[in-house]
């Protein structure tokens, strides 16, 4: 294939150069003999000319001297200017006879012997300088006749010239088409090798290329059980049949292997979700249905919306489409109310990305995970808490009234055993109405009692009631507090006492877990556009690493925190509170190894 397009490209370019080379040569030639003809004209003709003007010239001056009256003969002028006209005219005649052909020097013999006789008639002029009338008239009509002769001659010459110079015009045109011709005969060589080249390629390469390419996108289509057929050549197109139908063998084997999985995978697929207990549904990227499994059938035949999604469910899946982001609930309280034939039940709905690695977002699928046993249980616990703190709490409440009346003596004077052991038991009393409190506090929080009443407050003024509460505990402790605030921190809209019970509760752990002679630092800054952050840094251990994913948990201690009060509710509460602000909570180990707890909120 290779020298097959060599061969045709190299004929191509032969034809090329030789006849751009001919047609150069050819134009050389022709414009070097228009060029000789027309200088030697012009010089000729320049010659001739100056034939002509040397006799003016000279009779001009001379004979002016022979026309006069007898009694005023004048004498003739020198003959320095006959000399130099007549020197001029002979090296004119001389450059005509040295330029001129043979035919020609016949007549310019002629020429140069009327040049002759009237030169000589000039010289006897000068020699005998004739003094009468009828000598220097009969000089005049002689050097006349003379002149005449020469003119007429030179006439003569010229016009014939001129025929010369025409005849070699016409010569040359006639030579010009002959050159016209033949590259025009080079060019239709050229073009008649170029198409017998353009369809043998198209015989050899473009036709063979084309039926590849058809055969190409026919496989593209699916249209593995395609050949083409082999040819007897060895050339580059013939060697890749071979391997083109190979390739489709290979691509059909492919084809029915991975038909084979598809089909498997498909099964597997199926079966996966229809022994899933819980309704899943594949929407498309638009979010509209596109498949259910056995449990979502049932959901949707038992709620009589089959085919529809209900409402609240809808509204969720439209957020997570425009917002293209994942919905994944956790939290019991927000588990959607479904009605089945008039029994209450809850789900919590859990949306993912469909994606393809290449392809990007396929569809959304849509999980809902029935919770409703769950969530009872959930309201029964945070019933029985509320009514058991409630039920404790008013009994305990006396207690702590009587323990305080004999603590203040106002019965009767107590020894100091007696004072101590009152003193213990009140601490006791005290630690038990917080547990309460916080129980209850957890209670009303879970059942959307505890409403937030936001306020526009600065980081500054929160600080200051948290200070004003536990500056003695801390120099109790004998740890210092330090407040850092961010110049232009600006204010945050907020329940004032909710978030003073989170930095509460930050600074208290704080304090707990640092050592005598730390520092607890209380730090607020602006974060982004929309939050401030209230930042608590101390210096103590930090979380327990099998803790760090719990700490947040409720009722949930660190296993080498026993010696520490408090029953684990504090951070709990905490979150609870900053995710009711739209907030957000949370911990880590800073590089200067101190721990900070923090929360976002959102700024006015």
């Amino acid at each position: 294939m290779k020298r097959k397009i060599l061969f045709g490209n190299s004929v191509f370019l032969l034809l090329l150069f030789g006849t751009g080379g001919g047609a150069m040569w050819l134009l050389d030639q022709t414009s070097d003999a228009f060029i000789q003809s027309s200088v030697k004209f012009q010089d000729q003709s320049r010659a001739i000319q100056d034939l002509r003007f040397g006799t003016s010239s000279i009779n001009t001056h001379y004979l002016p001297a022979m026309v006069v009256s007898d009694s005023e003969l004048p004498p003739i002028p020198p003959r320095e200017h006959f000399e130099n006209s007549f020197a001029s005219m002979m090296e004119s005649l001389t450059l005509i006879r040295a330029t001129a052909d043979e035919p020609e020097r016949q007549s310019l013999e002629r020429l140069k012997s009327a040049l002759d006789k009237y030169g000589q008639r000039y010289q006897e002029l000068f020699a005998y300088q004739p003094e009468d009338f009828s000598a220097r008239m009969q000089a005049r009509n002689e050097i006349a006749h003379l002149t005449q002769q020469v003119s007429d001659l030179s006439l003569n010459e010229f016009l014939w010239l001129d025929e010369r110079f025409g005849l070699r015009n016409e010569e040359l045109r006639r030579e010009t088409l002959q050159s016209n011709w033949l590259l025009g005969g080079l060019l239709v060589l050229g073009v008649i090798a170029s198409t017998v080249f353009y369809f043998q390629a198209n015989r050899v390469i473009i036709d063979p290329l084309l039926n590849l390419i058809a055969s190409v996108k026919e496989i593209r289509r699916g249209n593995f059980e395609l050949t083409l057929p082999v040819r007897n050549s060895t050339d580059e197109i013939a060697q890749l049949i071979p391997a083109f139908n190979e390739m489709a063998s290979e691509l059909r084997l492919m084809r029915r292997t991975n038909d084979e999985q598809l089909l498997r995978f498909d099964r597997q697929s199926r079966a996966i979700l229809a022994s899933f207990p819980h309704p899943i549904i594949l929407l498309s990227k638009e979010g509209q249905i596109e498949k259910l499994n056995p449990s979502a059938e049932a959901l949707f035949e038992n709620l009589g919306t089959l085919g529809v999604l209900p409402r609240n469910i809808s509204e969720r899946i439209a957020h997570a489409v425009d917002h293209n982001e994942e919905l994944l609930v956790e939290r019991l309280d927000e588990a959607l109310l479904l009605r089945i034939n008039e029994t209450e039940h809850f789900f919590l709905p859990r949306i993912f990305r469909l994606t393809e690695s290449q392809q990007g977002l396929e569809g959304w699928a849509l999980l809902l995970i029935d919770v409703t046993r769950l969530r009872f249980f959930d309201d029964l616990k945070s019933n029985l808490i509320s009514t058991v703190s409630h039920e404790i709490k008013t009994p305990l409440t006396g207690i702590r009234m009587v323990l305080h009346l004999l603590l203040e003596k106002k019965i009767g004077d107590l020894n100091e055993t007696q004072d101590e052991m009152l003193t213990s038991a009140q601490n006791d009393c005290e630690r038990l109405l917080e547990t309460l409190r916080n129980l209850l506090e957890m209670s009303r929080m879970d059942s959307g009692a505890r409403s937030l009443t936001r306020e526009e407050i600065s980081p500054a003024t929160l600080y200051e009631s948290v200070l004003t509460t536990f500056t003695p505990q801390a120099a109790e402790r004998e740890v210092t507090l330090q407040l850092e605030l961010e110049d232009g921190v600006p204010d945050v809209l907020v329940d004032r006492i909710r978030i003073i019970e989170v930095l509460n509760n930050f600074v208290s752990n704080a304090i707990k877990h640092s050592p005598p002679g730390g520092t607890v630092t209380l730090t607020a800054k602006a974060l982004g556009a929309d939050d401030v952050r209230f930042g608590v840094y101390d210096e103590g251990a930090g979380v327990p690493e099998e803790s760090r994913n719990r700490i947040f948990e409720r009722f949930y201690r660190a296993p080498d925190q026993s010696q520490i009060e408090g029953i684990g509710l504090g951070l709990s509460i905490a979150r609870e509170i900053v995710n009711a602000h739209e907030g957000r909570i949370g911990y880590r180990r800073t590089k200067d190894n101190r721990t900070l707890f923090f929360c976002n909120l959102p700024r006015v």
